[in-house]
């Protein structure tokens, strides 16, 4: 059989920016979503030290169980936003351009191909990786914005307390995570964060656009804070920076129609279709007791 000596050559162009194309390449938290070349398999582990000499560990596995196997390597150049090269644990070496185009990134990634498989099966592997990451990219970049709405059978001033308490406001959100408060104020123009579990060093951090009481609530999504440092720029944050959750209350049959719109990115959309109405009968029950 001829031996695959050639390197292969891969390419696709994802409609985002060049620091952002890059983060969603280098993250871990994002390559555990994208990394995979059929949706019977997965990756469910990654760690990823993305400088020159740094290592990274890749577990691809199938969603049944049935095998699994760890896709490592070392990197040998590092160029943010630019140009990255590795040699796969196996001697083998793979490089990955990206090539800026304002709003659009050029990705090219040329590999050795290893010699059980044919040239044709590996290109379209690795194709097929490259094209849920350029899918997954851009359901990260993009805003959408969702709308819920639902009757309870309580005043405004009633529900529009019961919503921000303090003591009340978990009871409704655990939906979204377990253990979900907020510290700081719901007054008008004020800086408030959300967190989540027993974990208090992370959170999202926000300011109260609008607070008319039992009225509306608009919440802007500014940043995050972790372990005290305020992150509000880079390219985790940029596609959803400014995001907002506008809370109506509406007198409506001797209760309030509230209508609850939030923006969020496509990859969090049918996470929010799912859970927003789960929280909105949390709400009404709590606030109907």
């Amino acid at each position: 059989m001829e031996k695959n000596i050639e390197p292969i050559e891969i390419s696709t162009v994802v409609h985002v920016p060049a620091d952002i194309a890059w983060h969603v390449w280098t993250a871990a938290a994002h390559i555990m979503q994208w990394n995979h070349a059929s949706p019977d398999w997965h990756c469910p582990a990654a760690t990823n030290d993305c400088r020159a000499g740094g290592k990274f560990s890749y577990t691809m596995a199938a969603k049944d169980g049935s095998f699994s196997f760890d896709f490592s390597g070392e990197y040998t150049i590092v160029e943010p936003d630019r140009f990255l090269a590795y040699t796969m644990a196996d001697g083998r070496q793979c490089s990955v351009r990206f090539e800026h185009a304002g709003a659009e990134t050029k990705i090219v990634e040329i590999f050795d191909p290893e010699q059980e498989n044919t040239r044709e099966l590996q290109r379209d592997g690795w194709q097929a990786i490259l094209n849920n990451y350029a899918a997954h990219a851009e359901r990260f970049n993009t805003m959408v914005t969702l709308h819920f709405e639902t009757h309870i059978a309580v005043p405004p001033a009633t529900l529009y307390a019961i919503m921000i308490a303090q003591e009340t406001y978990p009871a409704w959100t655990k939906v979204f995570s377990p253990g979900s408060t907020f510290i700081g104020s719901w007054e008008e123009g004020s800086h408030i964060r959300f967190v989540a579990g027993d974990d208090r060093s992370v959170a999202m951090y926000s300011c109260i656009a609008v607070n008319k009481p039992n009225q509306q609530i608009i919440i802007e999504h500014l940043g995050v804070e972790k372990d005290g440092v305020l992150m509000t720029n880079g390219p985790e944050i940029k596609p959803w920076a400014g995001a907002k959750e506008v809370y109506v209350f509406l007198s409506e049959s001797g209760g309030t129609r509230l209508l609850v719109d939030m923006d969020t990115n496509l990859l969090y959309k049918a996470y929010f279709e799912n859970t927003w109405p789960e929280a909105l009968v949390l709400l009404k029950e709590l606030a109907e007791a």
